[in-house]
């Protein structure tokens, strides 16, 4: 076998090794450009007391451009004293920093590495001479969230330490509850005894009422009936109705039978008298049987029923479109009329719908 080579053969192996050289030199060029190693740099220094994990190789903006890298990291001189950092930066970024410029350590994001921010300074200085130092200043984002933290733990204690003295609170006072509903404890008996007394001035003072009503000079300002009832001023129409007409025997709920007797007089009746200056008083009665208290309480929720039924269902208040008038309840129980006797036709379980219009407003039918 024949140790020499051929001419083409000679000629594609200096093919393939021109063809290594310049891979060669080309992957050099571009991890020397990428390094800067080829490119005209100069150098800056800065001061900063804590580097937050800055390291070498970190990289350096100009307002937010790429610039350069961190070159060295330089231990302080004594004690407590400022960490010198060895910036070395494209030269084409030199007239973009001011000699009052000065760097910053900014988070790349919450979770991400570091970088040197720097700040180029006022427009009217000078450009930086290389070599100069500048101030620095350390990651202000993360001493922040890192004071946020710690506010945020005591605030949690705090409301830890609420949340219990709620609990205590509540317990105490559901055991204050439990004494004042039992009248027990100090509290609880003072409060029932207040009680009490406030229930018997409150009968002495109905009882006063009552006897007020039957002074002559007094009558007149505390007999609301009366003054509802007696009105020599006025023209007085009465619709009578049978408490079994519109309510069960004793009841105050209308049964269906009463709702519609009301719908009837309330489309047939009332309408004759809807003129202005008009007012309706809605009457009930009962006899005198059981307690005379329990009769008023009755009669008053008669009344107040058939008023809303009148009122919401027909609108018995309304003269117009703006204009309204008064429809008002009134449960007189087993009290008489004001203002003379009763008529003995009138039957004893009633509800009468007076109306009161001006003189002369309704033409007789």
């Amino acid at each position: 076998m024949n140790g020499t080579l051929s001419g083409r053969q000679a000629v594609v192996l200096g093919v393939i090794v021109l063809l290594a050289l310049a891979v060669g030199v080309f992957g050099l060029f571009a991890i020397g450009s990428r390094q800067g190693l080829w490119r005209d740099d100069f150098t800056l220094f800065a001061r900063f007391p804590k580097i937050n994990g800055l390291d070498l190789g970190t990289r350096v903006r100009v307002q937010g451009v790429n610039a350069g890298q961190v070159a060295g990291i330089e231990q302080p001189a004594e004690r407590g004293g400022d960490v010198l950092v060895r910036l070395q930066l494209d030269r084409k970024f030199q007239t973009l920093i001011g000699a009052d410029a000065r760097a910053e350590i900014v988070s790349e994001g919450l979770i991400g590495g570091k970088s040197v921010e720097i700040h180029p300074g006022s427009p009217e200085m000078a450009a930086i001479e290389p070599g100069a130092v500048i101030p620095g200043r350390a990651d202000q984002v993360m001493d922040e969230l890192r004071r946020l933290a710690g506010q945020s733990d005591e605030l949690l204690d705090e409301v830890h330490s609420l949340a219990k003295q709620t609990q205590r609170t509540m317990a105490e006072a559901e055991g204050l509850l439990h004494e004042l509903r039992q009248g027990e404890g100090a509290m609880g008996r003072e409060i029932a005894g207040t009680l009490k007394q406030v229930k018997e001035t409150s009968a002495t003072v109905e009882d006063g009422f009552g006897a007020l009503k039957s002074m002559p000079f007094f009558g007149k300002y505390v007999d609301v009936p009366t003054k509802l009832l007696v009105r020599p001023n006025a023209e007085v129409h009465a619709i009578v109705l049978r408490e079994s007409e519109l309510f069960e025997p004793g009841k105050s709920v209308l049964t269906p039978s009463g709702q519609q007797r009301l719908g009837k007089l309330a489309a047939e009746e009332l309408p004759k008298y809807k003129v202005a200056g008009s007012e309706i008083v809605i009457v009930s009665y009962t006899n005198g049987n059981g307690d005379p208290r329990a009769s008023e309480v009755l009669t008053q929720q008669q009344a107040e029923a058939v008023m809303n039924h009148l009122v919401d269902e027909h609108k018995a208040a309304k003269l117009g479109w703006i204009k309204r008038r008064n429809v008002i309840p009134l449960g007189l129980g087993t009290r008489p009329p004001p203002g003379g006797p009763s008529s003995a036709a009138l039957p004893p379980r009633r509800i009468e719908i007076v109306v009161f219009v001006p003189p002369g407003s309704v033409k007789a039918e």
